[in-house]
This record gives C-alpha cells, sequence and structure tokens, in this order.
C-alpha cells in the first residue's frame, strides 16, 4: 500500500473501489471474493463516504483493498502493527 492514498478523495469508497476493479477486470477476481473482502477488511460501512471524509485508519483499509483488487500473489507487509 503506498504511503499516501491514491484513491480519489471526492469520489466515494465504492466508485473508488468500482474503477479499479474495472481497471483489474482480467486479474480473476471475483465478486464473492470481492464481498468477502468489504467484509474482511471492514469497508462495508462506508462505501457511500467520499474518501475526503475518511480516517486515516479507514484510507489504510481502502488502500488495501485497492492492491488486492489485482489478486497479488504475494503479499509483502512492513510494518504491520
Amino acid at each position: 500500500v503506498p504511503q499516501f492514498s491514491i484513491a480519489q478523495p471526492l469520489l466515494t469508497v465504492a466508485e473508488n473501489l468500482g474503477y479499479a476493479r474495472r481497471l483489474f477486470a482480467g486479474a480473476g477476481f471475483s465478486e464473492a471474493a470481492f464481498a468477502r473482502q468489504l467484509d474482511l477488511i471492514g469497508l462495508r460501512p462506508h462505501l457511500a463516504k467520499p474518501v475526503a471524509q475518511l480516517s486515516g485508519g479507514q484510507l489504510r483499509r481502502l488502500g488495501l483493498a485497492l492492491e488486492l483488487i489485482t489478486a497479488p500473489g504475494t503479499l509483502l507487509c512492513d510494518e504491520v502493527t
């Protein structure tokens, strides 16, 4: 996840994730996997919020969700706590 958010602040969480899903449609990230990810990361309650209204922790969660949409084979975590 980048140091600073790559999400567009004027768009909602759902819009940012939707654009990323369309961009990486060939990565094999299924609708079921996306739904599980929203619950696991805790973003479902924030889908309608503009990114500019998210807290720092919520921005990190959104960044993680945007990275996971690419269906990476390996995920390296630095300073996960």
